[in-house]
């Protein structure tokens, strides 16, 4: 009899085994697909770009001027930017790079700084060199209401019609073929 006893706890305790390790390859798997899986907006494609003003971040003034996103007949990338985010002075560098390629083919883009220190929010702007426009929203108090407040930069492609055509919210890659592809259709041949 005690051979049947120990044979019993050598089942459930390999059932035991085999339930954990169920468990974790089904961590792990929800994990890799979470990680992989595109971090949710409140704006989606094929929504209107929600419409705000705040100041723009004018280099030479001391207090901007206002901006407002309005829907003019041309594309535009918006993204999201804070100087304290890992990679900011690359994103930024990239973005203008894409931006000098295309304004001659109509693409218009618009940086809202997120960050609450406008003097460095300033000196980043001068120091890259960013020639498109820059507004500045300190920790998303304006557009925050309606795109949420970003923990890393995040970018939307707005159409003609002042509808989003696609977001992205990985570090962008400006020369990724599907990101210049979305780009691309809305510009005048030849732009990029």
């Amino acid at each position: 009899m005690e051979g049947t006893k120990d044979g019993g706890r050598g089942l459930l305790g390999t059932a035991a085994t085999v339930t954990i390790v169920v468990l974790v390859a089904v961590v792990v798997v929800l994990g890799v697909v979470y990680v992989r899986a595109p971090r949710l907006t409140p704006v989606r494609v094929g929504q209107a770009a929600p419409d705000f003003t705040v100041s723009q971040l004018d280099p030479s003034q001391m207090t901007g001027t206002t901006a407002t996103l309005s829907h003019e007949p041309r594309p535009l990338v918006l993204f999201f930017l804070d100087t304290r985010w890992p990679g900011a002075i690359a994103y930024a560098h990239s973005a203008e790079i894409v931006y000098r390629r295309t304004f001659r083919g109509g693409l218009n883009m618009v940086a809202v700084m997120l960050d609450d220190d406008l003097a460095r929010a300033r000196a980043f702007r001068v120091a890259q060199q960013l020639t498109f426009t820059v507004v500045s929203d300190p920790h998303a108090a304006v557009v925050g209401k309606s795109y949420g407040v970003p923990r890393a930069p995040e970018a939307y492609l707005v159409d003609p019609k002042g509808q989003v055509a696609a977001v992205f919210t990985d570090r962008l890659d400006w020369t990724d073929p599907p990101t210049r592809e979305a780009i691309e259709k809305y510009l005048r041949p030849g732009a990029w």
